[in-house]
């Protein structure tokens, strides 16, 4: 479906629905209240679409934000495209300039709130459900972990109806796209996420990746990417961070996410 930069078209996957997800979801008890309008940043910073790693799907007018999230985007198409050139990522809605109430979804209001379409296994720039051969689910497996890993925006959630993907939550019509929810800048809890022994999420998926890019050079083995923090990922924890030069303490905050990204 080719967009129209100018024009604040229904995308297909919404035209026999409305998208039904609020905007206050009851999150982990203890989390901070949301800030007051007032108090919101502008949504004012449009995705530059193409860029690399990145397609759009669907109106250009629809993807404004706050300006984290775009960064949050513009850095994981860049490292997707590093992984992944032939096969870039769908972005769809993500709110209108200014923010506020956008046709056919309850949500998507704050710039926030990103549609992405799931990966394919044929480079096809098309959509794709989890019903379909085309459909790709470690790929997909892929962008969520990067997602979780992101060093900018905390993950609020991820709704998409693949009940092997770690890390996704089963929502309603969500069998054709990703609904990625971020926190707020003023009520968001660590990013990247810190990660400790028995953890288990995606983003400690995205951190056996990285570890195993630099297995060869820190002479320990390859790790199972699964997700679950235990005595190997630790192993491998501590010596890279030795390596760096960093406190070898076996846990994965700032520092240690930092010195794996390069």
């Amino acid at each position: 479906m080719a967009e129209d930069p100018g024009v604040e078209t229904i995308p297909d996957y919404l035209l026999d629905r409305e998208d039904m997800i609020p905007e206050q979801i009851p999150d982990l008890p203890g989390a901070p209240s949301p800030p007051a309008d007032a108090l919101l940043p502008p949504v004012n910073t449009e995705l530059p679409i193409p860029a690399p790693g990145l397609y759009g799907t669907h109106s250009a007018a629809r993807r404004f934000a706050i300006s984290q999230t775009i960064r949050v985007l513009t850095d994981l198409g860049k490292i997707w495209n590093e992984r992944h050139s032939d096969s870039p990522i769908g972005i769809g809605d993500i709110s209108k300039k200014g923010g506020g109430q956008i046709s056919g979804h309850v949500s998507h209001r704050k710039g926030i709130d990103v549609d992405i379409r799931p990966l394919r296994n044929d480079q096809e720039e098309q959509p794709v459900t989890i019903h379909q051969a085309a459909y790709s689910r470690a790929l997909t497996q892929e962008l969520v972990d990067l997602i979780d890993a992101n060093p900018v925006l905390a993950v609020q959630f991820v709704f998409f109806n693949d009940s092997q993907i770690q890390g996704a939550r089963h929502e309603d019509n969500h069998d054709n796209h990703l609904h990625v929810r971020f926190h707020l800048p003023s009520n968001s809890p660590a990013a990247p996420p810190l990660l400790v022994r028995d953890t288990e999420r995606a983003a400690v998926r995205e951190l056996q990746r990285r570890l195993n890019m630099r297995a060869a050079s820190l002479e320990f083995p390859r790790l199972t990417v699964d997700g679950r923090f235990g005595a190997k990922t630790e192993e491998a924890v501590k010596a890279f961070q030795t390596t760096m030069g960093l406190s070898p303490d076996g846990k994965v905050g700032r520092d240690t996410w930092s010195s794996l990204s390069t």
